[in-house]
């Protein structure tokens, strides 16, 4: 297997396991917070102690990670319309959130009169997510036309769900931070299991 081929199929992991970890320490961290009912952003919410450290070593090298598994992706589809438009799609995802870690919600994420930074913040992450859903639709459909129909199938399974996760997506949600979770488990999972058919793929 080239280096190519084993970035491909790593890179989507080291992602979710660096977003995962840096999660997990900020959380431990941070006295009192839920991970149940906070969203990850509140960890480097405008304020917050440390929030420069999420934000700079936390979400933005974890989605850097995801845009260079995208462009080797991107290189190896080349010839695929429809999965370099999947894969552009997803790389709105990625640089969505990285806006949103540049422009940081308020304090606690739910603030009564948002700032101009937080309106950015939640816009980026709507838009962000939004396209993730709909970039991984569009792999799905890509990799079924490839003779990958089982992978399809949960691609556009783990689109449906991630659908009706983003829609319950509300800042008063008591589980809100579970919600979150889920729906980036729901893109991770797909992108990785598309990154390790990749890596196997050869063109018929």
């Amino acid at each position: 297997m080239t280096l190519s081929r084993r970035l491909t199929a790593l890179l989507p992991i080291a992602s979710a396991i660096w977003l995962a970890a840096s999660v997990l320490i900020a959380g431990a961290l941070r006295p009192g917070y839920s991970h149940s009912a906070q969203f990850m952003s509140e960890l480097g919410a405008t304020g917050t102690s440390g929030a420069w450290a999420m934000n700079g070593f936390g979400f933005i090298p974890a989605e850097l990670l995801l845009l260079a598994f995208l462009c080797l992706a991107a290189a190896a589809m080349r010839r695929r319309g429809l999965a370099l438009a999947g894969l552009s799609v997803l790389a709105v995802y990625a640089l969505g959130l990285i806006i949103g870690a540049l422009a940081p919600c308020d304090t606690d994420c739910r603030p009564v009169d948002p700032s101009a930074t937080h309106r950015i913040h939640m816009l980026a992450g709507a838009v962000a997510y939004l396209s993730g859903l709909t970039g991984i639709a569009l792999l799905a459909v890509a990799v079924g036309r490839l003779g990958a129909r089982r992978l399809m199938i949960a691609g556009i399974a783990c689109g449906a769900v991630g659908l009706a996760l983003f829609l319950s997506l509300a800042p008063e949600h008591p589980q809100v931070g579970l919600i979150q979770r889920g729906l980036e488990s729901v893109i991770y999972g797909c992108l990785i299991a598309f990154g390790l058919w990749l890596s196997r793929f050869s063109e018929p």
